[in-house]
């Protein structure tokens, strides 16, 4: 059974999503810094739920765990709306972004797409309908760069960048249709899953994967209300 850890230090606002949690997974409650460290290291949740209406610096430097030990997925919830909380949640890795306040169908179906992907990344079963990986020990050269999809890492020049296994699914669906356009419908379709996820979100993996691996801002092309295009060697986009 899937393990899911809910950091929160106003669990009262997460108490609609309780009874299915704990119908479904195995499900454990922390509030300190402290815990959160000490379930990375010895419950290895599937799932993290981080609900707090800012995100703190403690727990990003607590996110380090994510490359150190094991990987899981992140849900970041937030009380409030707030453009800059979503833009950072993106930026530490989150795999989605949501209010305390969406309505359980909504949760339920993301943690579902969520926990698919999990499953989908470990087996054996080929999915032809989803952007493929290389095989283990299989990098990707493009360029300056080397992109490494069973280490979630990219090599640029001399510097070596993690990055999520999200932001990887992506860059590989991007350099292995290079020189094309890859409308945000298509990468919803073929890299998320299928997801509920809304076309911003799309957008900030991509302004993260350039943030991250700055070699990537000339080569991401975003065409206006098109999607986006990874520029074949002497290509001009307009």
């Amino acid at each position: 059974m899937n393990r899911i850890a809910v950091f929160s230090q106003s669990p009262k606002e997460l108490e609609g999503w309780r009874p299915w949690l704990e119908q479904n997974y195995e499900v454990t409650y922390i509030s300190s810094d402290q815990a959160l460290k000490a379930i990375l290291d010895t419950w290895h949740p599937n799932l993290l739920i981080y609900h707090e209406k800012n995100i703190r610096s403690e727990f990003i430097k607590t996110l380090e765990h994510r490359t150190r030990m094991h990987s899981f997925g992140l849900m970041v919830v937030s009380p409030v709306y707030n453009l800059r909380e979503e833009l950072l949640a993106f930026e530490v890795g989150a795999d989605h972004f949501l209010l305390a306040s969406s309505p359980i169908e909504g949760v339920r179906a993301r943690i579902n797409s969520l926990f698919q992907k999990i499953t989908q990344k470990h087996s054996a079963v080929d999915r032809t309908d989803l952007v493929s990986l290389p095989q283990k020990n299989a990098p990707i050269r493009f360029k300056s760069l080397t992109i490494y999809p069973d280490q979630n890492c990219v090599q640029s020049g001399e510097h070596t960048v993690r990055i999520t296994p999200t932001q990887i699914r992506l860059l590989c669906a991007l350099v292995q249709n290079t020189g094309a356009l890859l409308s945000r419908e298509w990468m919803q379709k073929n890299v998320f899953d299928d997801a509920p996820i809304s076309p911003r979100s799309i957008d900030a993996h991509i302004a993260k994967l350039k943030k991250l691996v700055p070699a990537l801002k000339t080569e991401i092309v975003c065409i206006y209300g098109k999607g986006y295009v990874f520029k074949s060697d002497g290509q001009k986009v307009a």
